[in-house]
């Protein structure tokens, strides 16, 4: 890491701020990557995080995270977070009785 400050001359306090690393293995997919940014999740539970979370998201990328239906569950979704720029768009794919439709 390296923090460069440039100053234009002006006369000022400076700055005060804190820094921590956090440990990658922190921010993994319960789930297996079966191609590049292509997830299978076959825990029941568990956690999903995108491409280099919680940094910004990479251009240009499509992710996509397969759930496989267990018979007699059904699943929830719920985000703390998501923050996608203007041009991200979220497809939901969902199934009933093995035909899916899309959302």
């Amino acid at each position: 890491l390296l923090l460069q400050i440039q100053h234009g001359g002006a006369s000022s306090k400076g700055f005060i701020g804190e820094y921590r690393f956090l440990p990658k293995s922190n921010y993994l997919n319960d789930g297996v990557e079966i191609a590049d940014c292509s997830y299978r999740i076959e825990k029941t539970k568990g956690v999903l995080y995108s491409p280099s979370y919680p940094f910004y998201y990479r251009s240009f990328v499509n992710c996509t995270y397969i759930l496989p239906q267990r018979k007699g569950h059904r699943i929830v979704l719920s985000s703390g977070e998501i923050r996608l720029g203007r041009e991200a768009t979220i497809d939901i794919f969902e199934t009933t009785n093995g035909v899916g439709k899309l959302k």
